[in-house]
């Protein structure tokens, strides 16, 4: 649970480790744990509490101590996190999350080492996680980086009032052995803290967090993740073809030789080479109250087979939050409430290869203008809307001078798009 980043406005490239370095990094860390250590290719780590697994980051700059250290945050949350919190629906569910997560990652920080974790934060870029280290500071410090993170992080208030916020919801949350205990038990504590921060918080806090909404959202179906998984792993896109130039030793002598003694010129092999890569896919995942239900599993299930498989990245958008990750933890929690409001979408420049809009299509024509106009400042040679009610399936003939229209009211059906996915782009 430690860090996240945005690839859309990303400015450095992301790194993998080599397939040598993963294979030796995984079989050290699996020994360092009990739990199942599950690696991927995006900024930032987190812990399954549910099925007891750890995912980390396996990309540079990180060397082996590094991600020692953060297996043993992450370890720390099973050890006192438990149990996800309930948040109400009162509440903004990506902001209450992300403030959870600086609660417990406080509790966790407090026995591990400051120096180490310091060092870990400065390779990832996640200046803002320096509050989890609020009980290895003294009080001038504490206050000193307060003041740093205002209007970033907390909100414009006076700065003994934050400090004093924390100190007691800190030592409060101390007193139960779970997350979930304490929110229920003392939510005014909780809702004192949680108004503390910003609205929108920083892009290197955690997003997935321990919390729960399980009256509103269902999660992916394992076996139909797989089935995609199968078709979805192989695809590569074209990126550009390169024409490698080499000169051997030797020498060769053409026809001018006959003529000119001294024209002797060296071999030159050319070599053109294709080079593939895996495509970028962007995700428009409609979440309003009426995808709850099997629409909501089965588009879960494609979307968690594409951040397996592919550079994904998913917006979560209605009228509640618009949320833009590849946490699969925080993809799985999102919760199916309130209207689409794709009226509300804001026009942007994002460029990827594939761009798929996932929906039941329940709109009015305001919130289909919206999904039109959005559609169209995005960049992408693919642009597919995926409808999973028959019912809707043909309204608004308007989108499809944007996108490619399929029906996928059933498992079969997201296979068959998966596969001529495939087709289109290898």
């Amino acid at each position: 649970m430690l860090l996240e980043q945005n690839f859309l406005s990303m400015k450095k490239e992301i790194i993998p480790f080599g397939y040598a370095k993963s294979y030796i990094f995984k079989q050290a860390l699996n020994k360092a744990t009990p739990h199942q250590v599950i690696y991927h290719h995006n900024v930032g780590a987190y812990s399954d509490l549910k099925r007891g697994k750890i995912y980390l980051p396996f990309i540079e700059p990180l060397d082996l101590g590094d991600l020692k250290v953060i297996l043993k945050h992450e370890e720390g949350h099973f050890k006192i996190t438990k149990d996800e919190a309930i948040i109400p629906l009162t509440m903004n569910i990506i902001k209450a999350r992300k403030v959870l997560n600086i609660l417990e990652d406080i509790l966790v920080n407090e026995e591990m080492s400051k120096n180490k974790l310091e060092k870990v934060f400065k390779k990832m870029g996640g200046e803002s996680l320096q509050i989890t280290l609020w009980k290895h500071y003294s009080k001038k410090e504490k206050e000193k980086l307060i003041n740093k993170l205002k209007g970033k992080l907390f909100k414009y208030m006076d700065t003994e009032k934050i400090t004093k916020t924390i100190e007691e919801t800190v030592k409060d949350r101390k007193s139960f052995d779970s997350v979930n205990k304490f929110v229920s038990s003392h939510f005014s504590v909780f809702k004192k803290f949680y108004d503390i921060f910003e609205n929108e918080l920083p892009k290197d806090i955690p997003g997935s967090g321990p919390g729960d909404y399980t009256r509103n959202y269902c999660l992916p179906d394992p076996k139909l993740v797989k089935k995609i998984e199968k078709i979805l792993k192989n695809l590569k896109v074209n990126l550009e073809e390169i024409t490698h130039k080499e000169h051997l030793y030797g020498k060769r002598i053409n026809r001018k030789y006959f003529e000119d003694i001294l024209c002797i010129k060296p071999f030159i092999q050319q070599e053109a080479k294709q080079v593939f890569l895996r495509p970028k896919v962007l995700i428009l995942l409609d979440c309003s109250g009426s995808m709850l239900g099997q629409p909501e599993v089965k588009a879960k299930s494609f979307i968690e087979a594409c951040l397996n498989t592919l550079d994904c990245k998913v917006i979560g958008h209605n009228q509640c939050y618009h949320v833009i990750t590849d946490n699969k933890e925080e993809i799985n929690k999102l919760p199916m409430t309130g209207d689409e409001w794709f009226n509300k979408l804001k026009p942007e420049d994002y460029s990827c290869d594939v761009f798929v809009v996932m929906t039941d299509l329940n709109i009015d024509n305001g919130e289909a203008d919206g999904l039109f106009d959005f559609g169209k400042s995005v960049k992408a040679k693919y642009k597919y809307l995926l409808c999973c009610s028959l019912e809707h399936y043909l309204n608004y003939d308007s989108l499809n001078a944007v996108f490619k229209r399929y029906y996928v009211g059933k498992p079969k059906q997201y296979i068959e798009f998966a596969k001529k996915l495939a087709n289109n782009l290898i």
